[in-house]
């Protein structure tokens, strides 16, 4: 029996503690999954659920959390979801207790959380990256949207740090004219108002979180999950490429390529997921992602469970499996019963 704590385990994570309970192997687990609410999906579909500090706890604190949680419940194996840095700067003292943290070193996990960090050892291995600029105010955010534009790109804007999905603009002049409300609503601001946000935080003393703007590229988006070793040398590649509601598992070498170059310069271990764009044709770098992604359970339709074969890998066992890439899945929506709140 193997105890599997998934930290900070949102919606997506409900699809891991099926694959790896499903494991090919019929290895039994239990699956312990920690929020800082009791109210998310996770904490009903995994064996343990409980509860961890947030935000506001330090990355010392959080490490300790960390250490007091796997000695008292004998976990084997934790499969990170959030505070990679806290988690990989304890890997000693928890490697002690007899557990695997399935992250990259501290360095890593911090040269990857920062976008701009992470285009320079890109840069460095010769990996295509799209042009960008680090800004922190509204002179540099408008200046940095004219060069862009003056070169022909679309621009747009995300914090240079942390999960920037909800983040995410396209700076667009005109965004809120009467056409872009009457169809599907896009994640869209024009220049003004956005730089008016930006002097009126730095007015009103808010921190202005680090920047980057840079064009908005070309589809399709491609997703590369990786299961590697520790030293970061690739084991499992699935690349899949978005097209609407279905995901296409491509056999691009080019885009392999580029994600295995990735995951052995920095170097990642276990699960990783490497983001890229076309820019003029091409594939360019986006973003990397030291951790399993939400989507990696799409993965199934390639014949893997990558969960599994990472945990294999965190327990010092054998991967020997192979995706089958050239199809794709179709993504539905899925209805879960679940046990009725207190009143």
């Amino acid at each position: 029996m193997t105890r599997i704590w998934i930290n900070r385990a949102g919606p997506s994570r409900v699809h891991a503690m099926r694959m790896l309970r499903n494991n090919p192997d019929g290895h039994p687990v239990i699956i312990h999954a920690t929020r800082t609410n009791s109210s998310n999906p996770s904490q009903m579909f995994c064996d343990v659920p409980g509860w961890e500090p947030g935000g506001e706890a330090s990355d010392e604190e959080y490490g300790q959390f960390v250490v007091d949680y796997v000695r008292d419940h004998g976990i084997r194996v934790i499969i990170p979801t959030a505070r990679m840095a806290a988690l990989s700067a304890r890997t000693e003292d928890l490697a002690a207790l007899g557990c695997t943290v399935m992250a990259s070193s501290y360095e890593v996990s911090s040269t990857a959380d920062s976008k701009t960090e992470t285009y320079a050892l890109a840069r460095d291995l010769g990996i295509p990256v799209p042009p960008h600029h680090l800004v922190y105010d509204s002179v540099q955010f408008r200046d940095a949207v004219m060069q862009l534009r003056s070169q022909g790109y679309i621009a747009c804007v995300k914090p240079d740090t942390g999960w920037a999905a909800s983040s995410f603009r396209i700076i667009e002049d005109g965004a809120t004219d009467l056409r872009a409300l009457l169809t599907s609503a896009r994640p869209v601001v024009d220049m003004e108002t956005y730089a008016t946000a930006l002097v009126k935080a730095r007015q009103q003393g808010e921190r202005i979180p680090g920047l980057i703007v840079m064009p908005f590229l070309e589809e399709p988006e491609v997703s590369v999950d990786v299961l590697s070793t520790p030293q970061g040398q690739p084991l499992v590649t699935v690349p899949r490429a978005k097209s609407g509601w279905y995901r296409e598992f491509r056999e691009d070498r080019k885009v392999i390529n580029i994600a295995h170059r990735l995951v052995k310069g920095f170097p990642l271990g276990y699960l990783s997921n490497v983001q890229m764009r076309y820019l003029h044709g091409e594939p360019v770098l986006l973003e990397v992602n030291p951790r399993a992604s939400a989507g990696t359970f799409h993965t199934e339709g390639a014949g893997v469970n990558l969960y599994w074969e990472a945990v294999k890998v965190a327990l010092g066992m054998e991967v020997s499996v192979r995706p089958q890439l050239g199809g794709r899945v179709f993504l539905t929506e899925e209805a879960r019963m679940v046990p009725a709140l207190p009143r």
